[in-house]
């Protein structure tokens, strides 16, 4: 691997990140197997034992090995600085604790001046990773060690292929462009085994992903995946175009999010060029859970 930035993270300092989330990985299973202890969050999601355990320790982990960096979470206080992570623990709870099925990762991204510049994304269960960052390469670690480079072969005349994490959002875009001929849905469950949404348009299996769900997703849902396939040549922004600002303050992503292939295909949205107001005004969110 080479390195990052000098002043920032080096290859080694990768490594050790990676090995120390292989471990962390083995003992969300672990706890998972061993019985959880769920309670309910003020806004009503569901929260594990394994899920505050696991912060705890990926924070402390980065705070020792990058002390003068913040560590931003959905579990714990924050510490704002000029640089910094931005954690998930557990991403996607709800399957991680139903034991189901296997739509959950665990998220760490760095950002530097409102950028991503790195990311991490791991699949405990497949011991599967993904990586890469502003001068890093990205790649897919498979379990057996190989790896193979993320990158995006951009073509703005195919069609518009926006991908739907739920049955919730296919019905919500149908209604939008079910009879849009430059759009076709693609439901996740046809793309194979579940990974992050931003890594689908990464390896090109579908070119746009949309949510205006807002307010409903945390800066450290979207951190690690903005930086990978931003390194593979795609982009992130809000919901209606803007750059996603991650030093507001607010770790909620009150204006949704976007990501795409390119930021031509965001611009040929209806909607982009709008504020928040003037969507709502014109388009009337629907009120759902994705």
């Amino acid at each position: 691997m080479r390195m990052l930035s000098s002043f920032m993270i080096t290859s080694n300092q990768i490594s050790a990140l990676l090995s120390y989330l292989r471990s962390l990985g083995a003992l969300s299973l672990q706890l998972r197997k061993q019985g959880l202890v769920v309670t309910t969050k003020e806004d009503g999601s569901p929260v594990s034992n394994a899920d505050k355990i696991i912060n705890e320790k990926v924070a402390n982990f980065v705070k020792d090995m990058f002390p003068t960096f913040g560590v931003i979470s959905e579990e714990l206080d924050n510490t704002w600085k000029d640089i910094n992570w931005f954690v998930d623990p557990i991403n996607g709870t709800k399957a991680y604790i139903k034991g189901k099925n296997e739509n959950w990762n665990m998220l760490l991204g760095l950002v530097k001046e409102n950028t991503p510049v790195f990311g991490i994304i791991y699949y405990p269960y497949s011991n599967k990773f993904q990586i890469g960052g502003t001068t890093m390469r990205p790649i897919e670690i498979g379990n057996d060690g190989s790896n193979h480079e993320l990158q995006i072969f951009r073509n703005l005349k195919t069609k518009n292929m926006l991908l739907c994490p739920s049955g919730n959002w296919y019905t919500v875009w149908e209604k939008e462009f079910g009879n849009n001929s430059e759009y076709e849905l693609i439901k996740s469950e046809t793309l194979g085994l579940w990974e992050d949404p931003r890594i689908s348009i990464a390896k090109n299996k579908v070119n746009l992903l949309l949510n205006k769900n807002w307010g409903a997703w945390g800066t450290w849902d979207i951190a690690a995946g903005h930086a990978i396939l931003s390194a593979a040549g795609g982009v992130t922004a809000d919901f209606l175009g803007n750059d996603i600002d991650y030093y507001s303050g607010e770790t909620m992503l009150l204006s949704g999010f976007s990501s795409a292939d390119s930021m031509g295909r965001i611009k040929k949205l209806p909607w982009y060029g709008m504020n928040k107001e003037e969507y709502v005004e014109k388009y009337e969110i629907c009120g759902f859970s994705s």
